[in-house]
């Protein structure tokens, strides 16, 4: 693991649990690669469940569901024309730049293909943000179970902070705004769902908040504001 990456173990603690599970059979590259693949499934299979939450009545995702998701997850976006505008002079004169792929072209923004294969932490992690979003939707529409449902929610907004921080910080901000907006609707009940489930959170994912603020006591606050820099 990465030395800068240390903060992403949330994920990597799975795959040691099956390495150690499976002995001499099972080495940490065959768990890491297993893992990826059952985060590629999960991101489908969660993106399955959120359609059918948000369009529950839709004919379209009734029917092609699966296809369109499947498709969409393989789009990289408008960054191509760009990518293309510096690549193709590159071209010409014989000369290649990897720092002018469609990925590249700016900073960074992978496509979800390749951020599975190379990031899969913070792709398992949305898949936790997701799952306790829903979870806690569900519970605001049903009525049903809302303390056990409010719980592996903040199970699943913990579990996130423990693989990506980042995807925490934008799950904060979600569920921040939803509050904001239930109130301003008058869905008091679906406001004070979302923020039991914050309230939760917060001791769940401490230890793992005060081990990484821990670690960067010699040196800079680890999270700071900025601008994404355009060529």
């Amino acid at each position: 693991m990465y030395k800068r990456q240390y903060y992403y173990y949330g994920w990597f603690i799975q795959s040691s649990v099956v390495d150690r599970i499976g002995g001499a059979r099972v080495d940490a590259d065959h768990a890491v690669m297993a893992g990826v693949v059952m985060t590629s499934i999960a991101l489908i299979t969660s993106l399955l469940l959120l359609s059918r939450q948000m369009f529950p009545d839709h004919q379209l995702f009734q029917s092609k569901r699966y296809k369109i998701i499947v498709l969409l997850l393989l789009v990289t976006g408008v960054d191509v024309i760009p990518a293309l505008g510096r690549n193709i002079p590159l071209w010409l004169s014989g000369r290649a730049s990897y720092s002018h792929t469609a990925e590249w072209w700016n900073e960074q923004v992978t496509a979800w293909t390749d951020m599975v294969l190379w990031v899969p932490h913070h792709v398992a992690a949305a898949i936790a943000m997701l799952s306790g979003i829903m979870l806690l939707r569900h519970t605001a529409d049903s009525g049903k179970q809302t303390y056990r449902h409010v719980v592996l929610a903040a199970f699943a907004f913990a579990s996130c902070a423990l693989m990506s921080i980042y995807l925490a910080l934008a799950a904060a901000l979600v569920c921040g705004v939803w509050i904001i907006e239930c109130m301003r609707r008058g869905q008091r009940r679906e406001a004070g769902i979302f923020l039991i489930a914050g309230i939760l959170t917060l001791p769940l994912a401490l230890p793992f908040m005060l081990e990484l603020r821990a670690a960067h006591m010699s040196g800079p606050f680890p999270l700071a504001l900025g601008i994404r820099r355009f060529g």
